[in-house]
């Protein structure tokens, strides 16, 4: 799903359209600003990606025009957020480039 909404609702396998670009528009702006719970302030600051976190553990980040990111790692933090996760995202988001607001990649 992560690479779905990545591009743009069309589905990277199939080549499908399974959301409507403007759906998959709103759905990231939701993902970026509420996310992640109380947290996603903190979220977008630290990773500079929508993300969309589950109380058991998981976390979809999307990196718009390039691609997905699925975690699976319990436990939680206080906001209910994977902890792991966090971590993997951050890394990758910075080591990659992939952060919304940062101009290059982190060495």
């Amino acid at each position: 799903m992560g690479a779905t909404l990545a591009d743009g609702g069309v589905n990277p396998v199939s080549g499908e359209r399974v959301i409507d670009a403007a759906t998959c528009r709103h759905t990231l702006a939701v993902m970026t600003t509420a996310g992640l719970y109380e947290t996603s302030g903190d979220w977008l600051f630290d990773i500079g990606l929508p993300g969309k976190s589950g109380i058991g553990g998981g976390i979809v980040t999307v990196a718009p025009g390039k691609g997905g990111l699925g975690t699976f790692a319990p436990p939680l933090d206080a906001a209910g957020n994977s902890v792991k996760g966090q971590l993997a995202a951050a890394f990758l988001s910075r080591r990659l480039g992939l952060d919304l607001f940062a101009s290059e990649p982190e060495r």
